[in-house]
Order: structure tokens, then C-alpha cells, then sequence
């Protein structure tokens, strides 16, 4: 009687012992899953904001070859040229150095959130209708204007923004949806 007590009990612990290996097992799994995602969309984040900077920098480049060839044209502000360009040396200089941004987050995110807007009512939208947007209804106007066909070259372009910048709102808020 004992013994068939003892064999019963030794069952009912290998029992929960198995059960508790397939829970710990199937919870790992889980987080290997989630790991594995986080990682993919930690790889998409940083592969586009290496893009985004890289299109600034190309815009960056663009502007002063266009400022230099406007210079260029106008011979007498070749003093002023030459000063603009050890200043923006000494300040290029002073950034390394400082690591530090000129502008603090909160002020260059209050001046995002003030810049005017494109899409005005949500109810009529239409060609005419594109005047103003706020931060909050951009997602809705890339959105409309995408429905209405247009590229992310033609939206940025329609909206003020980058391809860029519109390319990482669509993907994220698909990713967060």
C-alpha cells in the first residue's frame, strides 16, 4: 500500500515537472519571438534614419552649392562669402567639440509643433482644401493624399517634408497600429 502511495505521488510529480518544462519552454520561445522583432524594427529604425540623415545631407550640400553659385554671381560679397565660411568653420569646429545640440529638444519640438499646417477641414478635402495641417492630422493627409494616388516624392513634395520624414511616419504608425 505504501509503496503503490509512494508510485503514485513519484507520478504526479513527473507529471507537473513535464507540465512545468513545457510552460518555461513555450514562455521562452515568446521571448526569443519578441526579441527577434524588436531587434528587426530596432535594424528598420536605424536603416531609415541613416537614410534620413543621408537626404539632409545631400539637401545640406545642395543648398550651399546653390548659395555659392548665387555668391559666385555677385563678385563685391566675396569678403562676406569668405567670413561666412570661417564662421561656419569655427561653429562646425565648436559642435564637435561640444557634442551638444545648438537648440535644446524642447525648444526645436515646440517649433515643429507650431509650423503650419496643409490639410485644412477634415470634412471637404480636396486640391483647394490643402492650406494647413497640424501635427496631429499629418498622418491623415499623407494617408488622403496617398489614396488620391501620389507618390511619397509627391506627398513630400504637396506637404513640405521630406520623402524621408514620410516614409518613417508611414512606417511607424503602421508598425504601432
Amino acid at each position: 500500500m505504501v509503496s503503490t502511495f509512494l508510485f503514485f505521488i513519484s507520478i504526479i510529480f513527473n507529471v507537473i515537472t513535464l507540465f512545468a518544462v513545457v510552460l518555461l519552454y513555450m514562455r521562452q520561445n515568446r521571448l526569443f519571438g519578441l526579441k527577434e522583432e524588436q531587434e528587426k524594427m530596432i535594424q528598420d529604425t536605424e536603416e531609415m534614419l541613416s537614410t534620413y540623415l543621408l537626404q539632409m545631407k545631400d539637401e545640406n550640400e545642395a543648398f550651399l552649392k546653390k548659395i555659392s553659385s548665387i555668391e559666385a554671381k555677385q563678385p563685391h560679397h566675396k569678403h562676406k562669402k569668405e567670413s561666412v565660411e570661417i564662421q561656419s568653420k569655427q561653429d562646425e569646429r565648436k559642435w564637435t567639440q561640444s557634442k551638444q545640440p545648438i537648440v535644446s529638444k524642447k525648444e526645436a519640438l515646440k517649433k515643429y509643433q507650431q509650423e503650419p499646417s496643409v490639410v485644412g477641414p477634415k470634412e471637404s478635402k480636396t486640391e483647394m482644401d490643402i492650406v494647413d495641417w497640424t501635427e496631429d492630422d499629418l498622418y491623415e493627409n499623407v494617408l488622403f493624399l496617398q489614396k488620391k494616388g501620389l507618390t511619397i516624392e509627391e506627398i513630400a513634395h504637396k506637404l513640405n517634408k521630406g520623402t524621408t520624414e514620410i516614409q518613417l511616419l508611414l512606417k511607424f504608425r503602421a508598425n504601432g497600429q
